[in-house]
């Protein structure tokens, strides 16, 4: 698989587990199904009842749906920019210069956060 094509799938996943909730049942389970459980357009066509091409058609308006989500919430862009303070504070405090104990805690600290 391409780099190209892992990003877009991982940003879909990522879109996905954040705006999901917001989707129809039937947008939720195409998506689900193509992404996660790697179905082809035909065997989703086929569990929908519908055509190759009207199960195409809703992915992409359903990826359109979860970009305009982000475009207005912007909550992955957030998500990322917390993960990248995360890890540079890591960073930080693995460089050393600060006492023991506080660089401890505040790596647990951290490691909470990304939970």
């Amino acid at each position: 698989m391409s780099e190209d094509i892992l990003a877009k799938r991982t940003r879909i996943a990522a879109l996905f587990d954040i705006y999901g909730v917001l989707l129809t049942e039937k947008q939720q389970e195409a998506v689900s199904l193509f992404y996660e459980e790697d179905c082809s357009l035909s065997e989703i066509a086929e569990s929908f009842n519908s055509t190759r091409q009207a199960v195409n058609d809703l992915l992409k308006r359903t990826l359109t749906v979860m970009e305009r989500y982000e475009a207005g919430l912007g909550l992955l862009a957030q998500q990322q920019r917390r993960g990248a303070a995360v890890d540079e504070l890591e960073a930080l405090l693995l460089q050393g210069g600060i006492p023991q104990d506080i660089s401890s805690r505040a790596l647990l600290l951290l490691e909470e956060i990304r939970r």
